[in-house]
Parts: structure tokens; C-alpha cells; sequence
């Protein structure tokens, strides 16, 4: 894997204290060696995205009733929440670690933010 696919997550905020503190403890609890993976498989091998996606993700959604996707919604999500609290487009782009604007703007996709306010907000854009 080259540099550009590593990120940086900030996990300073009010959403991302809970799952620090889960994390922290996990790490605590569990990871003593620093030679193993973080989160692996029970051979101690990482984690396969179709195993996880099998195994976890896949059943959860249909639990939930919810249609099958991949990991990367994840990504999208968070770029989706990133967009409609007003974060600065250069800021969001680097989180993303995109090359452009242009690929940034690609995750929002052909669902403008004005139909987004119009549809689930009742069409009131909430003060940021």
C-alpha cells in the first residue's frame, strides 16, 4: 500500500469520544503483543474485507432490514455527514485524502444537498 492510503482519524469529538474510549480499552484488554494485528482473525492472520463482510456486516443489515452493501459505505457516510455540517471543503477533502475537489464531490453523488434540506429537513437548513 502506498503513503496516500493511510488516514489520520480524529476521534476528539463528541462522536468520536465513545468509540476512543471502546477502543482504548480494547487495546488495553487485548492487544499485548506489538507484533500482532489489532483486530485479526482466530489464527491471529488479518481480518479478509469478504469474511468480515460475510460474517458481520451482511447478517446485521438483514437483521436491521436493510439492503447488502460493502465497507466502503462507511466512507461515504462519513463524507455525506461531513458535507452537511458545513465542514470546510479543503479540511474534508484531506480527511478523505483525495486528490481533488472533483473526487471528493464524486461521494456526495447525484443527490444534491438542496434535496437532501428540501426532503429530510423539511426543507430548513440547520444553523452550523
Amino acid at each position: 500500500m502506498n503513503e496516500a492510503a493511510y488516514r489520520t482519524v480524529f476521534l476528539g469529538d463528541s462522536e468520536g469520544r465513545k468509540p476512543l474510549r471502546v477502543l482504548k480499552a480494547y487495546v488495553r484488554e487485548r492487544f499485548q503483543n506489538p507484533r500482532e494485528f489489532l483486530l485479526h482473525n482466530k489464527h491471529g492472520k488479518p481480518l479478509l474485507a469478504s469474511n468480515v463482510l460475510k460474517v458481520a456486516l451482511h447478517p446485521a443489515l438483514k437483521a436491521l432490514g436493510l439492503p447488502r452493501t460493502g465497507m466502503h459505505v462507511f466512507r461515504r457516510g462519513c463524507n455525506q455527514r461531513w458535507q452537511l455540517a458545513g465542514m470546510n471543503p479543503a479540511v474534508e477533502q484531506n480527511m478523505m485524502g483525495h486528490s481533488s475537489p472533483a473526487m471528493t464531490d464524486l461521494y456526495w453523488g447525484k443527490f444534491p444537498l438542496s434535496r437532501f434540506v428540501l426532503i429530510f429537513l423539511g426543507g430548513l437548513v440547520p444553523k452550523l
